[in-house]
């Protein structure tokens, strides 16, 4: 107590009591360093005025996905829980995302964010490359497109194995994709790497995936790759998707359910 409060006299306190103001107003662009409003970067989903991709959940990405259209399952990983890490839940999440396309006759869309495999878990946590590998064979052996969406970051043993085993490879710009990290790299081999490595733009460059896609064309992008890939005519509205059911699966470690925004 400071020696105003001491000559305040009671209940004038309460009068010019400082508001409850929320401390999620302004985010900071990591790029720029621009203070954007929260509302605005919701509107503009999550992509700052320089251009930068924020890190997006589950939530969101459907949100931002979704919209009548092509039948499609999408699987999101969420690298706000323990860094979207590849563990027994997140595995079993992508098995059954490749079953629920394959009931359905529908294409399955992967979008990553991991910095690896779940090392907690010990070897269950590798033995997850192998059955998502599996996963991915059933895919092709039901003739069904598996399309990956590679976000910032993706990393580890998720990039060793279903992240780079799409028919289509296209990712978000600037996005982070490698398996070490480039400190570890440039400790090893110890040289300087080269400007943007491992940046998507870099991987675009070098033939390691197909296409760099801002957020906002991705719904339309996938789309009208679903169109040729699953034959299906064209559309005369706006390419989006559409959910094969009423829940989604989310690659979270937790439980599977139709999300809502900001949860």
């Amino acid at each position: 107590m400071n020696w105003l409060s001491k000559i305040t006299p009671p209940g004038m306190s309460k009068i010019f009591s400082k508001r409850d103001t929320p401390d999620n107003l302004w985010v900071k662009c990591p790029v720029s360093g621009e203070m954007v409003f929260q509302k605005d970067l919701e509107a503009g989903q999550f992509v700052t005025p320089a251009g930068h991709h924020m890190r997006i959940g589950p939530a969101w990405r459907f949100q931002f996905t979704f919209d009548g259209g092509v039948e499609s399952v999408v699987l999101v990983q969420n690298f706000a829980f323990m860094g979207g890490s590849l563990g027994m839940a997140a595995g079993e999440s992508f098995i059954k995302a490749a079953e629920t396309a394959i009931a359905k006759r529908a294409p399955l869309i992967v979008f990553t964010a991991a910095g690896g495999a779940r090392m907690q878990e010990g070897a269950l946590s590798l033995m997850q490359m192998p059955r998502t590998t599996i996963a991915v064979e059933m895919m092709r052996d039901a003739g069904l497109p598996y399309i990956v969406v590679l976000t910032d970051p993706t990393t580890g043993g998720v990039t060793a194995s279903y992240a780079m085993l799409g028919d289509v490879q296209i990712a978000e710009p600037g996005a982070l994709i490698g398996f070490a990290g480039p400190r570890v790299i440039e400790q090893t081999i110890r040289e300087k790497l080269p400007e943007g490595f491992q940046r998507a733009e870099y991987l675009l460059e070098k033939g390691m995936i197909d296409q760099v896609v801002h957020r906002h064309e991705i719904p339309a992008t996938l789309a009208r790759m679903l169109r040729v890939l699953m034959k299906r005519p064209s559309a005369s509205s706006p390419g989006r998707l559409a959910p094969p059911s009423p829940d989604h699966v989310a690659a979270d470690g937790g439980a599977h359910e139709r999300p809502t925004p900001g949860r």
